[in-house]
């Protein structure tokens, strides 16, 4: 379960990140790398744009999408 104090955008791609990597997922169908999966999964799972701007990355995220 990820920190309480996880809040924005970018802190839980991060903590997704750090999980994929703890678990040695392998990334080779599309991403190379555990930040730029973790990115994919947590914006798809939010129903977010892949191409949204860096900034909108470091706002709060509101409960219901926590």
């Amino acid at each position: 379960m990820p920190d309480t104090s996880i809040r924005t955008l970018r802190q839980w791609i991060a903590w997704t990140a750090e999980r994929l990597e703890a678990a040695g997922v392998y990334c080779g169908h599309g991403t190379d790398n555990a930040w730029s999966e973790a990115e994919f999964l947590v914006l798809r799972a939010l129903q977010l744009p892949l191409d949204l701007a860096d900034a909108e990355r470091d706002q709060l995220l509101p409960a219901d999408q926590k």
